[in-house]
């Protein structure tokens, strides 16, 4: 499931490394572009290969409003680095905001004819949840193309299940690099874009495109993460050596909060008692299904 629609057209010269494919995606995109920034490699590539192509960039990056994580001081850090300007992203901690956000992300996934007919999942909330804020502040600086570096994981598998089951041979490597890029809505790059269209912006996500998996396609995982975790990518940019993160980490996870802070709000108000934020989430999917959200 490697989108090709989230990209531009592909070039007929394939290349043998990473970073001349980035600059060949973020190349063509027009007018100022905005880089959403964690602490990671990823994101720090990103944000490197639209500078070798000399566009006018932001750094963007959230975090709870009370509180300042690691991604979120990285990514000022890498904007301060390059003379960069910083966008920051304030998210609700409040339950009431927290709550409308939540109600946003499901009833937007169940609009009629968005094609989203998976079932929810936690995951596709808690990731979600961030964007209405960031898409709302890019409208506000009328910044309407955003870069990730969201699906580079599934290049490395870097995941627990990864880590304990793909990583000794090369054919369980492959194994779970096809098996991550053909999950429907992989790091939620289905749900995102309907997300995203609602606010009138296009993200790209150029480690979707297909000559990025056929890079690392003859390799195992000792290759590619040796002697630290994605290590081909940092090879190709020694730039940012010593700032991004060295540890596989989910943006929505860690010290961000942005997960327990869901829980905790969807809980108290809409299931109490229960363990889990699923049933309170699955009552207004439950809402938005029949339009009544």
């Amino acid at each position: 499931m490697i989108s090709k629609q989230i990209t531009p057209a592909l070039s007929a010269v394939m290349s043998s490394e990473l970073r001349p494919i980035l600059q060949d995606i973020i190349s063509p995109l027009p007018g100022k572009l905005a880089v959403a920034t964690s602490s990671g490699i990823d994101s720090a590539s990103t944000l490197l290969a639209a500078l070798d192509c000399n566009k006018e960039v932001s750094v963007i990056s959230f975090t709870l409003a009370d509180r300042q994580s690691k991604d979120f001081r990285t990514a000022r850090g890498l904007a301060r680095k390059f003379n960069l300007e910083f966008i920051p992203v304030f998210l609700p901690v409040l339950p009431e905001p927290v709550l409308r956000r939540v109600e946003e992300v499901i009833r937007v996934l169940r609009l009629p004819g968005s094609n989203f007919d998976l079932k929810l999942k936690k995951t596709t909330v808690d990731c979600l949840f961030p964007w209405i804020d960031t898409f709302e502040k890019l409208q506000e600086v009328k910044i309407s193309t955003l870069l990730t570096g969201i699906g580079a994981d599934g290049h490395f598998a870097l995941s627990k299940e990864a880590y304990i089951n793909y990583r000794e041979t090369r054919e369980k490597f492959q194994e779970y690099r096809r098996k991550c890029f053909n999950t429907p809505d992989y790091n939620q790059i289905i749900s995102r874009a309907i997300l995203s269209k609602q606010y009138g912006i296009d993200v790209i996500c150029p480690y979707f495109d297909k000559r990025i998996f056929d890079l690392y396609a003859g390799k195992d995982w000792y290759e590619v993460n040796k002697p630290r975790q994605k290590e081909v990518v940092r090879r190709e940019f020694p730039e940012v050596e010593g700032i991004s993160n060295n540890v596989h980490q989910i943006l929505q996870g860690g010290d961000s909060g942005i997960s327990e802070t869901i829980a905790k709000v969807v809980i108290s108000e809409l299931s109490p008692g229960s363990k889990s934020p699923l049933p309170g989430m699955n009552k207004l999917d439950k809402l938005a299904k029949a339009g009544k959200l």
